[in-house]
């Protein structure tokens, strides 16, 4: 590839057509960039892939978002709250660069369960997790399996309360199993709803029959503090699995005003924890995880102070450590962005999901960015 270059691709999503700009442009200290649009739409917003899920079986790869009505409300996210909101995925068949959205049902009827339908229906017979078209979405205290890549979902199942009645789960999960899985959540104690958090790993199984809670992931920030210090929460785990046994997980964290994201580390199999770094302060944004083979991470995060954009660090030494920053965008137009998924291709590529806005494109709006990390 060479500097610069650009090249022009047709993205169709469900009611609109949008153009799709490619930019290659090399990535700070190594590794190219090239960033596309996933879904754009004129008076759209469409944000926060991090809460949604994001899957991958090769070279095709899902990803999840919120779409509403956009509106510019300066400080606040800019998204109509009076609006209506859908839950859309777009799909990619060969290893991100080219989009199509194809599935778009009301979010608030995919979180709870159909009329007349008991809120923990029974699990299908027969779920294999380890098929290649399994899909396991997970999303405040439900959970949705899907046996053809996401074109379908059965549920929404419940997840247990595990001793509190507020979850806030995101799709994060390693599979353990033909019908087993570790599935990483976070509590939000009804005390302080949306003002404390703290992040836990729980074991399913019998393909979503059973759970059992196994850990807490580090310890709970608020633990002591008076609420005039709220909010205080540990919050939206990214955990990849490094070797049987030993898993890296990444915590958002805020106590007050204080943003930054820990590392924590298990080696005993998810039941214990312990702290081995932080990987960046300020970012006020979810880390999004890879394991590049080895000792070798990546995480992405979008960084909310200026220049707005996204960026990434690497660990060569399991999460111990982590060398300088690669500014993978710059050219955000406001703080409102961010929330990324990550996905590892076959080539060593890593594809980048996020939202988005830029003077161009004000709208927020669904980008992907395939980054060559560079790195042996």
């Amino acid at each position: 590839m060479t500097s610069n270059k650009q090249r022009t691709a047709f993205i169709i999503a469900a009611f609109a057509t949008s153009l799709a700009i490619s930019i290659v442009s090399p990535a700070k200290p190594g590794g190219d960039i090239e960033h596309i649009i996933v879904s754009h739409s004129s008076g759209e917003f469409a944000g926060w892939p991090a809460n949604e899920g994001c899957w991958a079986w090769g070279d095709e790869i899902l990803a999840g978002y919120t779409v509403g009505r956009y509106k510019d409300r300066g400080t606040l996210h800019s998204i109509d709250p009076e609006g209506p909101e859908q839950l859309c995925f777009s799909r990619s068949l060969d290893g991100g660069r080219t989009w199509a959205r194809e599935t778009s049902v009301d979010a608030r009827a995919f979180r709870k369960p159909a009329e007349g339908e008991s809120r923990a229906p029974g699990v299908p017979a027969n779920i294999d997790f380890q098929s290649d078209t399994f899909a396991l979405k997970l999303r405040y205290d439900r959970f949705h399996l899907s046996m053809n890549r996401g074109k379908s979902w059965s549920g929404p199942r419940a997840l247990p309360a595990f001793g509190d009645p507020s979850l806030v789960a995101r799709s994060n999960y390693i599979i353990t199993g033909r019908d087993s899985a570790l599935v990483f959540l976070t509590s939000s104690p009804v005390v302080a709803p949306g003002r404390r958090g703290r992040s836990f790993v729980a074991a399913m199984r019998d393909g979503g029959r059973h759970f059992e809670f196994i850990s807490w992931i580090g310890s709970d920030p608020g633990e002591g503090l008076p609420e005039r210090e709220w909010p205080a929460f540990s919050t939206m785990p990214a955990a990849v699995q490094i070797a049987p046994g030993h898993f890296v997980c990444a915590l958002r964290q805020r106590v007050n005003k204080r943003k930054w994201t820990d590392i924590y580390e298990s080696k005993d199999n998810a039941r214990t924890w312990r702290h081995i770094s932080v990987l960046e302060k300020g970012a006020a944004n979810p880390a999004a995880m890879v394991h590049l083979g080895g000792g070798k991470l990546a995480a992405v995060y979008g960084w909310r102070n200026k220049p707005y954009g996204i960026r990434a660090k690497i660990s060569t030494d399991a999460g111990r450590t982590w060398g300088g920053e690669n500014i993978l965008r710059k050219d955000g137009r406001t703080w409102d962005l961010g929330y990324p998924r990550t996905v590892l291709r076959a080539d060593g590529a890593v594809v980048v999901l996020y939202y988005f806005t830029t003077e161009e494109r004000p709208e927020q709006h669904i980008a992907a960015t395939i980054w060559n990390p560079g790195i042996e």
